[in-house]
């Protein structure tokens, strides 16, 4: 029951995005990694070079946000535990914090849980844990998905965090949890 409850919640979410997108992000997404993507609305393109874009969306209390990157494949290798997490260090690296010098960490203070899951027919290693600011106090979950992209020889992955200090951020988990439904690689693309 509560699978179908989730499943509902979350065929909601697909829907209301694949309406009311933002169209530049989804334009943007495009042409920097050949994928299509249906941003939700409220969403606001923050930081873009040619193989990152940042995209988040502020709340009052709450800020949520996922970052796309990509990076060449260079075999089996290039989807394993310690590739997967290295390449969210440089990246996150990316994502300024809110004082001089400070930027987006992986915490390993409760070391993250990388596990392999198939979703939608495609084959994704998720990386699970929580983040920090280095150089400054911050932090909150993060959930990321790393795929092979056939068509480029690229693994992509989208990476989300969330960053509510005063309110709970199951719901705001969840939102960004089903960002990796709205992906959808070109039709050349073999599934894994």
């Amino acid at each position: 029951l509560v699978q179908l409850l989730e499943k509902a919640e979350r065929d909601r979410a697909i829907n209301y995005a694949k309406r009311h997108n933002e169209p530049y992000i989804q334009e943007q997404i495009l042409k920097t990694f050949g994928v299509e993507m249906h941003v939700p609305k409220g969403y606001v393109l923050a930081k873009q070079t040619s193989d990152f874009m940042w995209m988040r969306y502020e709340y009052p209390a709450a800020s949520k946000g996922f970052m796309l990157y990509s990076r060449p494949y260079e075999g089996k290798a290039s989807l394993s535990d310690i590739a997967v997490e290295r390449a969210r260090l440089k990246f996150a690296a990316e994502i300024p914090g809110p004082s001089e010098g400070s930027y987006m960490t992986t915490s390993y203070a409760f070391p993250p849980i990388c596990r392999t899951v198939k979703i939608d027919g495609r084959i994704w290693v998720e990386l699970r844990g929580f983040w920090d600011v280095e150089n400054d106090f911050m932090g909150g979950p993060f959930v990321s998905y790393s795929t092979l992209d056939e068509a480029s020889r690229r693994v992509l992955t989208l990476d989300c965090y969330i960053y509510s200090p005063k309110l709970d951020k199951r719901n705001f988990m969840r939102d960004v949890e089903h960002l990796v439904h709205l992906i959808e690689f070109p039709a050349t693309d073999a599934k894994q």
